[in-house]
């Protein structure tokens, strides 16, 4: 799976959001290299994305059903900290004038997917919740631990740390150098959400 940036791709399997910026985009391009090559996630350079974190994201779902016409499936990444419960999302939902058609918890229990209207248009939103507690840090963290059996505190500027005492250029790198199985242990909801789009476009 790629992720288009450019906006040069003639079909996508979902559009992905995000309130974090690059370092997201870049973790997420490591881990969709995993999977199926020939489908395309679109990261759209709408004018609502911009200086949106945690859950104001949704904002950006509202320009997207509003722009695209045919089928929309959007993919959110947002970090624990912001999503108190999946009531306290579905909520904000409502807020910004969708109606939740549907909703169905993932295996992992951090990804639900919401079939949602909003006007005369219907889509499917899937949230993956990014971290146990706090955020994708934590994620990140449980990948060195499952690898190299090694306690990293999940910030930032821990993480950074171990990766300059390591030698290693990046975590984008680590990451394209460890098995899926140890991917889909560290970012149970993510994977989730990337083999569902998947399924759903193989039919």
């Amino acid at each position: 799976m790629k992720i288009d940036t450019a906006g040069t791709a003639r079909e996508y399997v979902a559009f992905v959001l995000t309130g974090n910026g690059r370092q997201d985009i870049k973790i997420l391009e490591a881990i969709c290299e995993k999977y199926d090559h020939e489908r395309v996630l679109a990261y759209p350079k709408l004018p609502a994305t911009g200086g949106k974190t945690g859950l104001a994201v949704i904002d950006s779902a509202v320009g997207i059903f509003e722009h695209i016409h045919g089928e929309i499936v959007v993919l959110l990444l947002i970090d624990k900290e912001h999503v108190k419960d999946i009531n306290t999302f579905e909520k904000e939902l409502l807020v910004h004038g969708f109606r939740v058609l549907e909703k169905k918890p993932c295996s992992s229990g951090y990804c639900v997917m919401f079939i949602v209207s909003r006007g005369p248009k219907q889509g499917l939103i899937i949230l993956a919740i990014q971290g146990k507690d706090k955020n994708l840090e934590e994620n990140l963290s449980d990948l060195i631990y499952l690898r190299f059996r090694e306690k990293v505190e999940p910030e930032k500027q821990a993480l950074r740390k171990w990766l300059r005492e390591q030698g290693r250029a990046s975590l984008k790198k680590l990451i394209e150098e460890t098995d899926i199985e140890t991917i889909e242990k560290a970012f149970p909801a993510l994977t989730d959400a990337l083999k569902f789009l998947i399924q759903r476009a193989r039919g």
